[in-house]
């Protein structure tokens, strides 16, 4: 073989070698940012379980007594700044299967947002409906909500639901098992029925 048919043969070996090292950089780097995405998504969770648990813990002290808005509303704001990274995630780098559960949890985690909003209105609303006497009664004024059994028992049935579904999210994901829409809605009926 003459001289410049090995230097022809080495650029291209060369080549190859660089093309294959960027392949398997690029998966290298596809399987770790998608363990990384799959690790946010779970500690994600966890941090939003033990975001309800706090409330719903808050909350069952509460009955038969008044507290501050702002004390119930530490938890719903530590849930938006989670759904905040969370959705920092980068979908299109993620596999299909990665997708669907990503996009599910963070529509729960939104949900459990939305849910806990709705409560602590209800809670607001609740209080400010309290007729006059029993508002001095209780010193209740703005800012201020009472928490009776009726609407502690709605919130702790709220908040169960929420963390049931979470989890059961949660699990596919750890078991990178792909979650479907019937998949999560058998499995909020069964929440809502108790038996999970």
């Amino acid at each position: 073989m003459e001289k410049k048919d090995w230097i022809s043969m080495g650029i291209s070996i060369t080549a190859v070698l660089i093309s294959l090292l960027g392949f398997i950089y690029q998966l290298n780097f596809e399987n770790h940012y998608n363990d990384n995405a799959k690790q946010v998504m779970i500690n994600s969770a966890d941090l939003a379980i033990g975001d309800i648990d706090r409330l719903s813990n808050d909350i069952s002290n509460l009955e038969g007594h008044t507290t501050d808005e702002e004390g119930l509303e530490v938890e719903q704001k530590s849930l938006e700044e989670n759904l905040q990274t969370v959705q920092q995630i980068e979908i299109t780098s993620l596999p299909k299967q990665q997708i669907m559960n990503y996009q599910f949890y963070r529509q729960e985690l939104k949900r459990t947002i939305l849910a806990i909003e709705d409560g602590l209105s209800y809670a607001k609303t609740y209080s400010n409906s309290i007729n006059k006497d029993d508002k001095k009664k209780f010193h209740i004024e703005k800012g201020i909500i009472y928490m009776d059994s009726s609407v502690v028992n709605l919130l702790q049935n709220n908040l169960k639901v929420e963390k049931d579904s979470l989890q059961n999210i949660e699990n596919y994901i750890k078991k990178d098992k792909e979650i479907s829409n019937e998949k999560v809605q058998k499995a909020n009926r069964l929440v809502e029925k108790g038996q999970m």
